[in-house]
């Protein structure tokens, strides 16, 4: 590859225009302050590595070493050391990631744009079955993309499972309007659903859990069935229980035990579902007048209004009770 030493104009060194990382954030800016502090003692030890802008004559396109042409213009300086190489767009697109990556400086949206921007413009250097692989999201695509970023392929597996996990919510839902990390979401994957996931990501929010608390209790709900995991989270969600707590009733459910609570709010649930049967049922064959089986039914709601309120007692005892 063939590359060029020389002293550009600041004002002429554009950014990539692929760079994932958000320019304006705090975190962003205290860092240029650091670099450009270092320049000022140190001078500039590593040149940027630029391209030509092929749309500007006479103007560059940084390929790595923003925060460097941040400090230069910081401190003032009207030229800067660079390196001028020919890069095609797929590179600056995986130079602008693997850098990023090396210092560690990405969060979960910027990482996942840029690895989107090398999956839908593959570079050169790949075959044509390597690039159609990464374009269709075909099987072994992700271990293509771990070699080309250094990132591995199950880090990135689970990058886009946490997106596609927001977007199946926000088509249910409407919207994500919740700020959960990544890593407590990919905590979550592995459970019967996404009402399941949602669940443990509410309690964990309420219960301050770090996501390595999140995966220990996830692991031991996967051995639990669907109907299970669905009833332990209910219970988990209306008591607050701690995480040993949490942790004994996934055992004794598996155990094929379970708490008092547990049964009564089952219980209840199965006779308020057959009663929701057979007022569908009457409504379908036009009796909407109750009143010659209104006998009956002051009896089911003497035992609908005796559960509530044993429910209602539980629930104030698990507050007590972790």
């Amino acid at each position: 590859m063939l590359m060029t030493y020389m002293e550009l104009d600041v004002d002429k060194i554009e950014n990539n225009p692929w760079q994932p990382r958000d320019m304006t954030t705090k975190k962003f800016k205290e860092g240029v302050g650091e670099i450009a502090l270092s320049m000022v003692y140190n001078a500039l030890i590593n040149p940027i590595r630029c391209r030509e802008n092929p749309d500007k004559e006479e103007y560059y396109q940084t390929a790595s070493g923003h925060r460097r042409l941040y400090g230069a213009r910081t401190n003032g300086w009207e030229k800067i050391p660079v390196l001028v190489v020919d890069l095609t767009d797929a590179q600056m697109k995986l130079e602008a990631v693997v850098e990023n990556e090396h210092q560690k400086r990405l969060v979960f949206e910027e990482r996942l744009k840029g690895l989107e921007n090398i999956r839908q413009d593959p570079p050169e250097t790949l075959t044509e079955k390597e690039k159609q692989k990464l374009i269709n999201k075909e099987y072994g695509y992700l271990a293509t993309l771990g070699r080309l970023t250094g990132l591995t392929r199950e880090y990135i597996g689970n990058l886009y499972k946490v997106k596609e996990f927001r977007e199946r919510i926000t088509e249910v839902k409407g919207t994500f309007d919740f700020d959960y990390s990544p890593a407590k979401i990919d905590a979550t994957f592995g459970l019967a659903s996404d009402e399941e996931q949602l669940t443990l990501l509410r309690i964990s929010e309420e219960q301050s859990w770090e996501h390595r608390k999140m995966r220990t209790l996830r692991d031991g709900l996967k051995v639990l069935t669907p109907e299970q995991q669905k009833a332990v989270l209910e219970y988990m969600d209306i008591h607050g229980t701690s995480m040993k707590r949490s942790l004994a009733i996934i055992q004794q459910v598996k155990e094929g035990s379970q708490p008092k609570e547990m049964v009564v709010r089952d219980d209840f649930k199965k006779i308020l579902k057959k009663f929701e049967t057979i007022h569908k049922r009457l409504k379908g064959i036009g009796l909407n007048d109750y009143r010659p089986l209104a006998s009956r039914w002051d009896e089911l709601y003497t035992v609908f209004d005796s559960l509530e309120a044993e429910i209602r007692r539980l629930r104030t005892l698990g507050g007590t009770q972790q």
